[in-house]
């Protein structure tokens, strides 16, 4: 039997669904789901997603993982395939459960978000910049692209590490767009206190005083 007691919230608990619902506020939000029960959603999610989740250690490739994990937290299935609203989940059209999943993963490590939105901004603006030619000096394209191309493997890379592999597009905009409504305060005194105290990295209230919101975050694929 499998382990998931090193899991954020124990899918085998009695308590399960209550637990989960406790961990954010957004969780608490009613859904509007026919066919998907609260505890099959967030046992799908805990399963699929958990960084202690014994199907994140042994399914490597995104797609299988899901179905596994699917089949396992008790989706419909009717006539060999998933019904609609579970086979939507599975592939990442239900923006509403993309933003669950998403918060989900950014309570288990905040600090890749922190490292995903700083490399981020830094990525926009080498790609500005090299959209001046004029101002760039000889010496300084070669370094400029070498940045762009280095910015752009780091974040592929935390995509990957968020996600515990790859993942839809849909599923990527929810994490740009929970991203970018994100602040932080960078300041190594106040990040050593939030650590010492226990407390998240990340301030959540959007677009704090200090941090200058992006045009667009664009997914790399589409420069």
């Amino acid at each position: 039997m499998d382990d998931y007691s090193k899991c954020k919230v124990d899918p085998s608990a009695p308590d399960f669904v209550d637990r989960f619902k406790q961990l954010h506020p957004d969780f608490e939000e009613t859904l509007l789901l026919l066919d998907v029960t609260a505890k099959s959603l967030f046992t799908y999610i805990v399963l699929t997603y958990d960084i202690h989740s014994p199907f994140v250690e042994k399914y490597k490739d995104w797609a299988l993982r899901r179905r596994e994990t699917a089949k396992a937290a008790g989706f419909k299935i009717v006539k060999g395939s998933y019904v609609k609203e579970a086979e939507n989940i599975i592939i990442g059209r239900m923006a509403a459960i993309n933003r669950i999943i998403v918060r989900y993963l950014f309570l288990q490590n905040d600090l890749e978000f922190v490292k995903f939105q700083s490399y981020q901004a830094l990525y926009h603006n080498q790609v500005v910049e090299s959209m001046n030619p004029s101002n760039i000096k000889p010496n300084e394209a070669a370094k400029l692209r070498s940045n762009i191309d280095e910015l752009s493997g780091e974040i592929k890379n935390l995509q990957k590490s968020i996600f515990s592999g790859n993942e839809s597009k849909n599923m990527l905009t929810a994490l740009y767009d929970f991203v970018a409504n994100i602040s932080y305060d960078f300041r190594p005194e106040q990040i050593a206190e939030k650590k010492e105290k226990g407390e998240a990295i990340v301030d959540e209230s959007p677009y704090g005083k200090k941090y200058k919101k992006p045009e667009k975050l664009n997914f790399l694929d589409d420069e």
